[in-house]
């Protein structure tokens, strides 16, 4: 490959710019935590140059999905974030009455799960029907603290009046995803606490 191609397809991605602090937004995302808001916050100059980037006046930032049907953003270009190559942005939510309320969010990943899973070596990440999990957390009830859910397991519902949140690695119609998962009994302070963004109007 000529030194000029390699020079354009290098150009052709986005890196934002580089800084001795800055967190992987992936890497922000496995922590399943309000952190991934704030971290694309100040990343933000970079990813407005590949899709629409909506920010609050406490430091948080959200990409709006507005195709409700496929709940994806594709970027114009990639974007490079770390040792991975992000390619939209997911969201995605939904109410089941008694079995609880569901959120998603999370990006689009250009490797494959197994070299997205090779990039972050320390986390338990645990076999699923279509990829794999990671990071899973619980609430009792509304007064108590997250703390680690042992007993997690895809495909149940959170025992009424807990919640619960993980981290999903799998593949979505051919593509790579990394998303996080809000679930079970979420009241408007646990969800505006998690998700920043929706407190801040993201419909």
């Amino acid at each position: 490959m000529s030194f000029a191609r390699t020079l354009l397809i290098t150009s052709l991605i986005i890196t934002p710019a580089s800084h001795a602090a800055t967190v992987a937004l992936s890497e922000a995302l496995m922590q399943c935590s309000p952190q991934f808001f704030k971290t694309l916050y100040q990343q933000r100059s970079a990813f407005k140059k590949v899709s629409p980037v909506e920010t609050d006046n406490k430091g948080n930032a959200w990409v709006p999905v507005a195709d409700k049907e496929s709940h994806v953003i594709w970027f114009s270009q990639p974007v490079r974030d770390g040792a991975l190559t992000l390619t939209g942005y997911y969201e995605q939510q939904f109410d089941l009455g008694k079995m609880g309320k569901y959120y998603f969010w999370g990006v689009m990943m250009e490797e494959p799960l197994e070299k997205i899973k090779g990039t972050f070596p320390t986390a338990s990440w645990q076999k699923s029907d279509n990829g794999y999990i990671t990071n899973p957390q619980i609430k009792v009830d509304a007064s108590s603290a997250w703390k680690p859910n042992v007993a997690a397991a895809l495909g149940i519902a959170p025992v009424e009046g807990s919640a619960e949140k993980l981290v999903m690695l799998e593949t979505s119609n051919g593509k790579s995803r990394l998303s996080c998962s809000l679930q079970g009994s979420i009241d408007e302070a646990l969800l505006h606490q998690e998700r920043p963004d929706i407190a801040a109007g993201n419909k």
